[in-house]
């Protein structure tokens, strides 16, 4: 009997060396997320991670460039837009799950420079060219295009980009002064002026599951992870507002067919 006891006690930790560690049986979540809350999500990746063993596979665009790729077949699990018509679209066309939009933050719209004073600048047009993101590829170009209306900005000044991000990056390389794009795109870089909430409709995050995601235990559970506190608190040291998982209810989107088509 005492012989067998040092095979049995090999042979366990033979066994619990084989076993899996923490996070290796987890599954790759494939997540295509407009480029502005790319920070947000490399941030969570580790914790997600650490939380549930599953790995993110991220993938950034602009909304609208992210709607063609999945309408083109792109096999991503997740879509986290900055809008919620193209998720709404995207169920309508058999590529995302009914029931399974999730609100997630709200963007503001600000006006920013790298030198100067946004708000002054625009007061007195002391600039030569304004960068927005095009309203047909990304929600803060069709909230940059709804505010212009109250700013009064001579179309010939405005330059147009396929997303906001890029739009900074035609200020930093000094093809525009100033751009319109998220507030937290900007934090803690250069001046921004908080555009009036009234002058343009909010732009809403909002995640929703994909067809490939479905059946997969990785997606659903990012889908989670999206509401929970660690989240939360991500997305408010990044600029933006959390939102309530009942938000959605009293917005009539599904009534808004055209937006949803022309937006994203």
């Amino acid at each position: 009997m005492s012989r067998r006891v040092p095979v049995l006690v090999s042979l366990l930790w033979a066994l619990l060396l084989a076993l899996p560690g923490p996070g290796a049986a987890g599954e790759s979540v494939s997540v295509a997320v407009a480029s502005s809350l790319l920070p947000v999500l490399r941030e969570l990746a580790a914790p997600f991670r650490e939380a549930t063993g599953h790995r993110l596979a991220l993938s950034a665009g602009s909304t609208g460039q992210l709607r063609a790729r999945i309408l083109q077949g792109a096999p991503y699990q997740v879509l986290v837009a900055a809008d919620a018509e193209t998720p709404l679209l995207l169920m309508r066309r058999g590529r995302a799950v009914p029931g399974t939009l999730r609100p997630v933050a709200l963007g503001r719209l600000v006006a920013w420079t790298p030198r100067g004073d946004p708000a002054a600048m625009l007061r007195a047009g002391g600039y030569r060219r304004l960068a927005v993101a095009h309203p047909r590829l990304a929600p803060y170009g069709r909230a940059a295009e709804e505010a212009l209306e109250r700013l009064e900005v001579p179309r010939e000044r405005l330059v147009r980009a396929p997303s906001a991000g890029q739009a900074l990056l035609w200020v930093a390389a000094g093809g525009a002064d100033l751009a319109l794009v998220g507030a937290a795109q900007v934090v803690g870089r250069g001046r921004a002026w908080a555009v009036p909430e009234g002058w343009y409709d909010p732009v809403r995050y909002t995640a929703a599951l994909l067809r490939p995601g479905r059946g997969r235990a990785g997606a659903r559970a990012f889908l989670a992870f999206l509401g929970g506190e660690r989240a939360r608190a991500a997305l408010i040291r990044h600029g933006y507002r959390p939102t309530a998982p009942g938000s959605m209810q009293s917005v009539p989107w599904e009534a808004r067919p055209k937006e949803a088509v022309r937006g994203g």
